[in-house]
């Protein structure tokens, strides 16, 4: 009778023994498997599914709490007026009051120019130099918001931390412009605008940038002033003036009217007559 008990529990064993891991019978499992199946094919029949684990996401915070860490934009005005507003108030209020714009030889040229730099997707490092493209700026003192066309850090000990870089790095600000250097500091206001913005978001002191011109190929450096930066303030004080209040101004016609893309929605002649009977009496008695 022992033997007998002995002979049952090894067959018992025997038969655990032909049951795979996952519940399936070992003959079973051979009438499945294929006769010309290669090694990689039975090890995976073999194996048993691993269940897929999602990736892990950083939640987003909730709207609120990204609304104070951003100004709205609707509160914002484009840093890119300043230039516009330094050339012409009439020309800055045609086009981000009343929304105007037309196209001409020197805009289209300038859009081209601008291509290749607002490239955000792009970065490059060259040694201790690091380049970025299209950088989003803003100032909740200002009261503005734009882009660098092309942000420089250079590791300086000046300068400040970056995240996955060793050592400390400046930010140099380089705007691209068509055509030559300009006479006037429309440009420059602009940069030092780019400048001013960057100081407020990084905590950081920058004290020059420079203006890239098309014609030349080559870069003008501008250093960022006490005077520069006291005018961009006023500047933009009076942007937001004009803006709250909806009032395009009256301008006296310069020479600069004839390179204005919008000097046939301007209507500049407009600006030399006394009143509107005036200009439509000169112009009838003038005929066809």
């Amino acid at each position: 009778m022992h033997r007998r008990a002995g002979q049952d529990a090894s067959a018992a064993q025997r038969e655990q023994r032909k049951h795979h891991a996952d519940g399936t019978r070992a003959d079973d499992l051979c009438r499945r498997l294929p006769r010309s199946g290669s090694a990689e094919e039975v090890q995976r029949m073999y194996q048993p599914k691993r269940q897929r684990r999602e990736p892990h996401r950083t939640p987003r915070p909730p709207r609120h709490k990204r609304a104070e860490q951003e100004p709205p934009e609707e509160d914002l005005l484009q840093l890119s007026g300043l230039q516009h507003f330094k050339f012409c108030r009439r020309q800055w209020a045609l086009i981000h009051i009343e929304n105007q714009w037309a196209e001409n030889f020197r805009t289209t040229d300038g859009a081209i120019l601008h291509e290749n730099a607002h490239n955000g997707g792009f970065a490059e490092s060259r040694g201790d130099l690091l380049i970025t493209r299209d950088m989003r700026v803003f100032s909740p003192t200002l009261g503005v918001s734009g882009a660098c066309d092309v942000l420089e850090f250079h590791r300086d000990e000046t300068g400040i931390p970056l995240k996955g870089k060793d050592g400390l790095w400046q930010p140099y600000p380089v705007e691209y412009k068509r055509g030559r250097p300009k006479e006037t500091s429309m440009d420059a206001l602009q940069l030092c605008g780019q400048a001013m913005c960057l100081e407020e978001m990084l905590c950081c002191e920058i004290p020059k940038g420079a203006l890239y011109y098309g014609e030349p190929r080559r870069r003008t450096e501008v250093v960022f002033t006490p005077e520069l930066r006291q005018e961009v303030r006023s500047l933009t004080s009076e942007m937001h003036d004009l803006y709250n209040r909806g009032y395009t101004p009256k301008v006296k016609p310069t020479k600069s009217c004839n390179a204005c893309s919008l000097k046939e929605l301007c209507l500049p002649k407009l600006m030399r007559s006394r009143s509107v009977t005036d200009y439509l009496r000169r112009e009838m008695e003038a005929g066809p």
